[in-house]
Order: C-alpha cells, then sequence, then structure tokens
C-alpha cells in the first residue's frame, strides 16, 4: 500500500475546543501538552461550564505563557453546548476545522 505523502497544517485554520468542568486536576497538563509542542500556534478555547474549583484561575495563569488560550464561560455546563459556544465566538472565517479535546487527556507532539 503506497503511503500518502505528509501535509503541512495551516494552523490558522485550526480551533481547538476543551470542554470543563471542575478539572483543576488535569487542565494545565492537558494544555501544555496541546500548546507547548513547538510551533503549535493555533486558537485555543477552555469553555469552562462554571467550575467551583481553580481551573479558571489555572487557565487565566497560563494565558500569560499562551497568547493562542482563551476562556469562555460555558453556563448550561453541557459539553454539546461548550462546542457550539466556542465555535459561535471564535471561529473566524479562515477555520476549516474544530478540534475538541479532552480535559482529562495528554496529548503527544504532532496530535494536531
Amino acid at each position: 500500500m503506497e503511503q500518502m505523502p505528509e501535509t503541512k497544517l495551516d494552523l490558522s485554520q485550526v480551533l481547538v475546543v476543551i470542554p470543563t468542568l471542575d478539572e483543576e486536576d488535569h487542565i494545565e497538563t492537558c494544555i501544555r501538552s496541546l500548546l507547548g509542542q513547538g510551533g503549535l500556534n493555533c486558537a485555543t478555547v477552555v469553555c469552562d461550564g462554571l467550575s467551583t474549583d481553580r481551573t479558571r484561575e489555572i487557565v487565566m495563569a497560563l494565558r500569560d505563557t499562551y497568547s493562542e488560550l482563551h476562556f469562555l464561560d460555558n453556563e448550561k455546563k453541557l459539553q454539546s453546548v461548550a462546542i457550539n459556544h466556542a465555535v459561535a465566538t471564535m471561529a473566524t472565517p479562515e477555520t476549516r476545522y474544530i478540534v475538541r479535546c479532552d480535559a482529562h487527556s495528554i496529548y503527544p507532539e504532532n496530535f494536531i
């Protein structure tokens, strides 16, 4: 079977959405695994269901390191609402791809 040539993704066309609710134990590791990858510079939004733990504070602190990181409130607390809200708020005319990432995950290099 012939292998397809690797193509370079235009990251300006990608919006990464991370729905969260009380994820203080996982969110920093998740974000660093995604955005700490050299050269990954796509818009990434944490859409939080009004967490009562330190999730919001952790994300806000990470915004000092990662300028592409954004935060939205998700008052309905549903993951599907978080995705739709993030797309409606953050997508641009150039956005072609939405990547939903789970806050409990650690992503390997070149995941996106």
